[in-house]
């Protein structure tokens, strides 16, 4: 897990010709997984990330269900998550903060979704009642989250057990 390490240099090493419309979209590989970023802006202390995204060439050996059961023990921060949706024809797994945010019409709130047991994406959202429709809003997190999400993002895929167990919630938001 170590690479966490050198995916926050290589973030850090970026310049402003590295933008494209607006935004940082560094794409990284590394051993078993392809890293998709898309950065509003970020400096020595912390970053505007708008979504983190993980394909694992070869599926976790852990069943979704155990990744769903670990990221919700480990993952407390910057937010506690929940489980909104099991698609189970699908294998897709929907998670978002405990407790969202309300501001006016507004509700925000982070969003990690799995699917098939070899992809992550993790951003932060906010919907506007008013209007009916939600869209991004960059998670501010401090570069010290931002190194531990990558760690505990990439344990979902390099994980060996082979334990199983079932999510302990249902619902909708």
């Amino acid at each position: 897990m170590a690479k966490s390490a050198s995916i926050l240099d290589l973030i850090y090493a970026l310049r402003e010709t590295d933008r494209s419309e607006g935004f940082f979209r560094p794409i990284v590989e590394a051993k078993n997984l392809t890293w998709h970023f898309e950065i509003s802006e970020f400096d020595k202390l912390g970053l505007l990330v708008n979504h983190i995204e993980i394909k694992a060439h070869k599926a976790s050996s852990l069943p979704l269900e155990k990744q769903f059961e670990l990221l919700t023990n480990k993952i407390t921060y910057p937010e506690e998550f929940a489980l909104i949706e099991y698609d189970r024809p699908n294998a897709a797994l929907l998670l978002r903060s405990r407790v969202p945010q309300r501001l006016g019409n507004s509700v925000s709130y982070y969003e990690i979704l799995l699917k098939g047991g070899n992809q992550l994406r993790f951003g932060r959202y906010e919907f506007d009642r008013a209007i009916g429709r939600r869209q991004v809003l960059p998670a501010n997190l401090a570069r010290q989250t931002f190194g531990r999400l990558l760690v505990d993002f990439e344990s979902l895929f390099s994980h060996r057990r082979n334990a199983h167990h079932a999510p302990a919630s249902k619902g909708s938001d």
